[in-house]
């Protein structure tokens, strides 16, 4: 685990998708631990949110109950407004 403080600004921000699958939570951690912001997209089809309940806490992570063609559609709707 990455001891070092880092400052916001200095913090990867990075989304995954299928984020609460097997393989997914588990880079989910790992990112977490290198110091990453992590936002977790799944839309439990095949994901389970047990895979990711002990990283809910961390500030760090974020999770989006969706699919990611859904929030695709919701910016490009946003952008033609």
């Amino acid at each position: 685990m990455n001891e070092t403080v880092m400052t916001n600004s200095l913090r990867k921000r990075v989304l995954v998708t299928g984020g609460a699958g097997f393989l997914g939570s588990h880079l989910c951690e790992y990112l977490l631990h290198q110091g990453s912001d992590v936002l977790c997209v799944d839309n439990y089809f095949t994901g389970a949110k047990d895979n990711i309940l002990h990283l809910l806490s961390d500030p760090h992570f974020g999770s989006s109950a969706e699919s990611v063609g859904s929030l695709w559609i919701r910016q490009v709707t946003k952008s033609m407004i």
